[in-house]
């Protein structure tokens, strides 16, 4: 990931999410926060979800966390803990 010089990384904005992503991303976007709420700082969206040009059944949904401070082995245990049971869940 690169970092532009005022340390932020850029984002992209105003682009057309596809519908066939937008309920998992709703559900990941307020899932992660809302069960680390202390933990998660940020969540950023990249790939072809984030492009436009993902497709139903076959990309995959690539992002990064980013952390408000350094996570506890348990909570790391705990992100993927919940990641495996997100993933477990019937397609939204």
């Amino acid at each position: 990931m690169i970092l532009n010089g005022d340390i932020f990384i850029p984002t992209v904005t105003g682009f057309q999410l596809q519908d066939a992503f937008a309920p998992v991303l709703a559900a990941l976007t307020t899932g992660l926060p809302r069960q680390f709420p202390e933990l998660i700082h940020s969540i950023y969206l990249y790939g072809s979800v984030a492009r436009g040009e993902a497709r139903p059944g076959v990309s995959d949904l690539d992002i990064t966390l980013l952390l408000a401070r350094p996570a506890a082995a348990v909570e790391l245990q705990h992100i993927e803990q919940w990641r495996q049971n997100f993933q477990q869940q019937p397609t939204r």
